[in-house]
Order: structure tokens, then C-alpha cells, then sequence
């Protein structure tokens, strides 16, 4: 206890008081009736001793309960290496640790071991933190008195531990150190690390390396000294003694390896240990042959081999062995396929919806900063992200692609000269086509079954063969009869690089449905045969009936379909692109353009929501009158409306009031224009056209296209917009165009 130091003292019994005293300069505390009282240089235990002493003494009757006040404030020095070097002011209960907290902590320079407390000029104490840091040892760390001195030395030697030690840096050592106790030091070593350690010490005559080994005690004992570097080495990561199994397995993983062990030791039961899509007419075991770790493969069947412990199939292993088991399951790669196309539709309308946003940006503000490069980086990435998931979830759905694809890397890397690579292809009518590793004595049979079997058009294969001739290299083929080619025994032996193609039958065809809708006698789902045309089909449902429109019949094509919908996509694109242009040129121009980039985004978002149709234009009524070379012949998809007759005429476009109105022969297309409330001033009235019932188009050039029967009923008059209005922008004339003919075709459907 010093100056400055206070006590609180509660009375309680015969006299109730409280006092908050404090020692004053002359070291004495004055209490009230007691008189002044010695307390500097005294313990708390000895003061708070002599006071209830003194107040038994001297109150009888009275009892005390004393505890600390407020402490002193003292002045203690930091200095050395400290991070912030000097005087500071601590409360009388302040420690070492505590004084160096104040200074900010040591300097990288410091010492953490050989730390001084000096008081009235000599040392009374090193302290060394690492006791308290590593080992938790806080006796050193004692309680200053006022103009103390921390004194914080240069580091001494250093060693450094690094590899796998739990905590691996760099040490400072009081001395020379045994290697056991410095790795001590960095909390030991960890569970995968090996018990060699290596010791790398710089010297006036180079580098030196010591391998010394922890089992031995004389290595235990091996001196470290300044400068030195520790290096626990790993374990190896290589399995010795176990044997892998991957694939359609319900237990992918790593098993221990036991003399004799077979196939039928690790997969015991179908039922408990393999999928219920796993392929068991397909397996493999790849083995490392020689020192240099190159494979071969063993192909087995699996489903004999666990019916037939100890049989041909059932493999006895190897260490180190890899038993590969492949699934044959269609479903999985049709669901990654449907993924994979959900996936590519929400990142492109994520971009559709940045670039919304951007084109709203600049109608909203003029210092919205869209570049045309960014835009088009940005679509690239997008591009780039589907491209990346399609290919990902591709290899995860063909499990052979994925379980196979590092095995024929590494048959094709340690191919060499007079080493041909042992891989096949198998091609054609199969269940899974593709590349696979060859078996020593590999027979066509064999391929076969990787190839997951013949698909049910498979008719005859040929093999063909890559022969060197002297300096010519020659392809020689062979017909094989499906029988031949998938004898278990006997079937031709197959070499490096052959390939399998299995040929489907020549007069095989897959089951053609075409779908027929709307005012026929009997609507529904036809099988069509080879050669059928459409007009057969309509003797098949019975005929149109009394209400139908003919001229309006929509005759729709899967593959016409799909190349609509890769048009409209391409349009989509470069419509995108083009409003990126606009977009630039709004922002460095102060021209005024007559319209903006929000409304061209309102085509491409409509054209996001448009359903492609593949509607093939036809002569109905000509069909229907026999005429042969109007007829169609049909595909497989093929589908047919035909509608209920409607008396309307629809008026589409720039136009007032878009709406349709009941046909009227007398009435002309400009008459019908009129009653839509006339073309607007951002119309193209040069090149308004009309979209007749049956998908064709009348142009404003045909000699009756103004005369009064040019229309017929169930015709639509398009109105297009001006290409000047529009800036320039090409590509949406073509989009508008084909935005109001699929309308068209739409509208006659429903």
C-alpha cells in the first residue's frame, strides 16, 4: 500500500458507519476516533490485520469489514523494444503483462524471453513471456512498484518450425535447445506427420541438412541452434495397404486390403451394397503394374461375380487396386439434361434483366455510365457460365464419361513406342457410345457390354482397324453378324484403337405420332406410317366438319419449330446488342432520338415470352380437293389445327386502336384501317401488309392487294413500325415481324 491508496472500512454492530479512507503522503490514514494509522509499505492483508485489530481494541462491540477503494495512480517506464516506447501511468495493482499492454505490446524486434523489471536501477527479475505463453506460467509476472523500469532487449536466437507441427513460426530460444523440447514449443507434432524431421543450418562452408529421426533418442537430443529451420515432414498420402471402390455403389470409399481378398469380399450384396441403377454386366479393376504406376484394366462382370464367389469374375485384388462401378440408368442424364436447360433460361434472363435495368438507367438519368463493351464482356461471361454448367452437369450424368474419363487419360499418357494405347471406340446403335479401355485380350463381346449393349434398331457391325504396312498405315473393315460379335466365347479379339460401329437396321424408323386439332370429325394422336401424307391423315379423322375454316388451317413442323425458335433467339441477341449501341449513343450525343432504349427492350422482353410455333404454310382446300402436289408428306411432331370458321378481320400495329372487326367483302384495306382509327405517325405506310389465314403474306406490290377481294375472313393487316422512328434499329423490323406473325398463328390456334 502507498499514497494514494484507499480503503473503504463498514462498521456494523453496537456503531453503524462507513468510511472511504485514503493513505496520504506521510504514508498514515486518519481514522475517525482510532487517530492516524501506518499504512504505507504494508500489505492489504497486514493493514486490513492491524485495523480490525485496533477496532476490536478500541470499539468494543464493533465489528469491520474492509475492503480496497480506489488504487493508486504510479508511473512505471517502458522502454527497449516496445512498440510505443515510454512513461505510463498505471494503477497500483499493474503487472508486467499489463505495463507492456499499455506500450502497445513488443516491437517485431523484441524479446519475448528475456524481458527486465529494474527498480532504483537494478534488475529485479527477467521475465519470460513464452513460460506464460506456451506453458502458463504466470509467476514472473509480478507487480510493479512506481518508477519501475520494463526493459524490453533485442531478440536472441531464433529458430524456425514450420511443417506439421500444430503451430508452426518462428521461435525465440534462451539458449541452445534440444529438437524435442523447441518442437515443445510449437504445441508438437501433428497425427499425419512423420516421425523424420530434417534440420537446415546455415554455416561459414554452406548449407547443411541433418535427417534425424524422433524414434531415436540420440536425434531426440540434437542440438538447435540460431538460424536453424525445422521441418516436420508429412506422411504419405498414398494408400499402401487398402484397395478403392467408386461408382454407383451405396459405400463410396477407401477399404483395408487383406490377402485374398475378392471382389465379392468388398461387394458382398446387391441388395445391401450396390445401387438399384448399378450396371452388372460392367465393372472394372484398374491396377498399377510396374514402379512407375501404369495401369491396366480388368473387365469383369459383376453380377457373376456375386452370385459366384471364388468364379472368373470375381477378381482376386490387389493393394492399391480401383473397382469401378458404372450405373445404367437413362433417368439421371435425362434429369441433368432438364437442369442444365433450366439453369441456361435463368442466368439468360438474369442478363435480359440487367440490361433492363442499364436501358432503364439512361432513360431515367443522364449520367448513367453504360459502355456497349461492358454490355457485351458481361454476355460473354453469361455465355461462358451456361456453357461451363452444361458441360459439368453433363460428366455428372454420364457416370461412364465421369468414372472413366481419368483412366483413358492415363492409358493414353503412358502409351509409348511399341506400347499402342489400349483404348477402343464403340460407335452407333449402343447404349452408350464412346471411348473405353481395353482388357488383356479383349474380344468385341467385351466392348459390347461397356458400351451398355445394342439398342433395339442394331442390325450389323462393322470393325475397323488401324494395320501398318511398311510405311503405310491402312484402315481395314469387317462385317460382324450381331450374334458373332456378342459371343461371350469366341467372339474376334479386339486391338488398340479399333473401333466398334454398330449399324442400325435399314428399314427401321421410330414410332411417328402427329397430333391433329380443331374442326375434324375426330381429333386426337395419329401413328403415321412411312410416306403418309396429309391428306391421308384427313381421310383418317373423318374430314373437317361443317364449321371449319380451311383457309385458315395451321399446319405445324417440330424441326420448322425449332429453327424458329434458335431465329428468334439469334434476333434476341443481336436486338440486345443494338440497344446497347443506342444506349451509348444517348450518353455521348445530344442529338434527339425519337425513341428509347425501354421501348426497343419491350420487343426483346416479348420476344423472351413468345412461343415458337414451325407453322408451315398449305393449301387446305386445295388438299382437301385432292390436288397431289399441295399435298405434304408427314414427320414425326407434325401437327394440324383447323379452326372454326371466323367472320373477323384483325388490324395489327401502329395503329390507333388495334382491334378486329366482322369481314365485310365490300371493304378495302385501307377501309379497314379507317375503322381502326387510321395509321400512326410512327407507321411504315409503305409497306403495310396483311397476313392471310393460311400463313402467307400479301405484299403492298401485288396487283389486288388494295382491292376490295383481297381479304377473306380470318386475314390480319399489319401495320409495321418506321425504321427511322426506331433510330436505325435494323434487326427490330425482322423482330416485330415475326412477333405479329406468330400472333397470328397463336390466335388462330386458341
Amino acid at each position: 500500500m502507498g499514497p494514494g491508496d484507499e480503503i473503504r472500512v463498514q462498521l456494523y454492530g453496537k456503531e453503524n458507519a462507513s468510511y472511504t479512507l485514503a493513505i496520504g503522503r506521510e504514508g498514515f490514514i486518519d481514522f475517525p476516533s482510532l487517530g492516524p494509522i501506518a499504512a504505507s509499505g504494508q500489505t492489504f492483508q497486514q493493514l486490513r490485520s492491524e485495523l480490525e485489530n485496533r477496532i476490536k481494541e478500541q470499539k468494543i462491540g464493533v465489528e469491520a469489514f474492509i475492503s480496497f477503494g480506489a488504487l493508486r495512480t504510479m508511473q512505471v517506464f517502458v522502454m527497449g523494444d516496445a512498440y510505443r516506447p515510454g512513461a505510463y501511468n498505471v494503477n497500483g495493482m499493474a503487472t508486467v503483462t499489463q505495463a507492456l499492454q499499455a506500450a502497445g505490446g513488443i516491437d517485431t524486434v523484441g524479446s519475448l524471453r528475456k524481458i527486465q523489471v529494474k527498480r532504483a536501477g537494478q534488475k529485479v527479475i527477467d521475465v519470460d513471456l513464452y513460460k506464460m505463453l506456451v506453458w502458463g506460467d504466470t509467476s514472473q509476472d509480478i507487480r510493479l512498484r512506481s518508477g519501475d523500469t520494463v526493459f524490453i532487449p533485442a531478440k536472441g536466437s531464433e529458430v524456425s518450425i514450420d511443417g506439421l507441427v500444430k503451430r508452426p513460426a518462428i521461435y525465440e530460444l534462451s539458449g541452445p535447445a534440444a529438437l524435442v523440447n523447441v518442437l515443445g514449443l510449437a504445441g508438437g507434432m501433428k497425427a499425419a506427420a512423420l516421425k523424420e524431421v530434417s534440420v537446415t543450418r546455415y554455416g561459414e562452408t554452406g548449407m547443411r541438412v541433418f535427417n534425424l529421426n524422433l524414434s531415436n533418442q540420440h536425434d531426440r537430443q540434437f542440438v538447435v541452434r540460431d538460424g536453424d529451420k525445422v521441418t516436420v515432414k508429412p506422411s504419405s498420402t498414398e494408400y499402401s495397404q487398402a484397395i478403392a471402390v467408386k461408382g454407383a455403389v451405396v459405400r463410396e470409399g477407401v477399404f483395408s486390403f487383406q490377402p485374398g481378398m475378392r471382389i465379392s469380399r468388398v461387394l458382398q450384396s446387391a441388395d445391401r451394397d450396390l445401387k438399384s441403377v448399378t450396371d452388372l454386366n460392367y465393372a472394372l479393376v484398374v491396377r498399377e503394374v510396374d514402379a512407375q504406376r501404369n495401369i491396366e484394366v480388368l473387365q469383369f462382370n459383376l453380377g457373376r461375380a456375386l452370385q459366384m464367389p471364388g468364379g472368373e469374375d470375381d477378381i482376386r485384388l490387389q493393394p492399391r487396386d480401383q473397382v469401378l462401378i458404372f450405373s445404367n440408368d437413362a433417368t439421371d442424364r435425362l434429369k441433368q439434361l432438364a437442369s442444365t436447360q433450366i439453369s441456361s433460361t435463368s442466368i439468360d434472363n438474369q442478363a435480359n434483366q440487367r440490361i433492363q435495368q442499364q436501358v432503364d438507367a439512361v432513360d431515367n438519368s443522364t449520367g448513367a455510365d453504360v459502355s456497349r463493351a461492358q454490355l457485351a464482356k458481361e454476355d460473354k461471361m453469361t455465355l461462358a457460365r451456361v456453357s461451363n454448367t452444361t458441360k459439368t452437369e453433363a460428366m455428372v450424368g454420364a457416370s461412364r464419361q465421369a468414372l472413366l474419363a481419368p483412366v483413358i487419360e492415363r492409358l493414353k499418357a503412358q502409351a509409348a513406342q511399341g506400347k499402342p494405347v489400349q483404348i477402343a471406340e464403340v460407335r452407333g446403335e449402343v447404349k452408350y457410345p464412346g471411348v473405353y479401355p481395353l482388357t488383356p485380350y479383349s474380344r468385341t463381346h467385351d466392348l459390347i457390354m461397356a458400351a451398355g449393349g445394342f439398342n433395339e434398331q442394331a442390325n450389323v457391325i462393322e470393325l475397323s482397324r488401324v494395320s501398318e504396312r511398311g510405311n503405310d498405315i491402312a484402315i481395314e473393315n469387317q462385317r460382324l453378324d450381331l450374334a458373332t460379335a456378342n459371343r461371350v466365347t469366341g467372339s474376334p479379339l479386339v486391338q488398340s484403337k479399333d473401333s466398334l460401329n454398330v449399324l442400325p437396321h435399314p428399314q427401321w424408323r421410330e414410332e411417328a405420332t402427329v397430333q391433329v386439332f380443331g374442326e375434324v370429325k375426330y381429333p386426337g394422336t395419329y401413328t403415321v406410317r412411312r410416306g403418309e401424307s396429309l391428306q391421308d391423315l384427313i381421310q383418317r379423322v373423318g374430314g373437317i366438319t361443317p364449321y371449319a375454316n380451311p383457309n385458315g388451317a395451321v399446319f405445324a413442323r417440330e424441326a420448322l419449330r425449332k429453327q424458329e425458335a434458335e431465329r428468334i433467339s439469334l434476333l434476341r441477341d443481336e436486338l440486345k446488342q443494338e440497344i446497347a449501341t443506342m444506349t451509348l449513343r444517348r450518353q455521348s450525343s445530344i442529338a434527339n432520338y425519337t425513341s428509347s432504349p425501354a421501348e426497343a427492350m419491350t420487343v426483346v422482353n416479348q420476344l423472351e415470352d413468345s412461343k415458337a410455333v414451325g407453322r408451315m404454310t398449305i393449301d387446305m382446300p386445295a388438299i382437301l380437293s385432292g390436288d397431289k402436289q399441295a399435298d405434304v408428306m408427314l414427320q414425326d411432331g407434325d401437327k394440324l389445327y383447323v379452326p372454326a370458321l371466323q367472320n373477323v378481320v384483325s388490324i395489327q400495329g401502329m395503329v390507333q386502336f388495334p382491334s378486329s372487326h366482322v369481314y365485310d367483302g365490300n371493304l378495302s384495306v385501307n377501309d379497314y384501317l379507317s375503322r381502326a382509327g387510321g395509321t400512326k405517325k410512327q407507321a411504315d405506310t409503305d409497306r403495310i401488309y396483311v397476313i392471310k389465314a393460311n400463313g402467307s403474306v400479301m405484299l403492298p406490290g401485288d396487283s389486288w392487294f388494295g382491292g376490295r377481294k383481297s381479304l377473306e375472313p380470318g386475314d390480319t393487316i399489319v401495320v409495321p413500325v418506321d425504321s427511322d422512328y426506331l433510330d436505325n434499329l435494323s434487326i427490330m423490323t425482322s423482330a416485330t415481324q415475326i412477333l405479329y406473325q406468330l400472333g397470328v398463328a397463336w390466335n388462330a390456334i386458341k
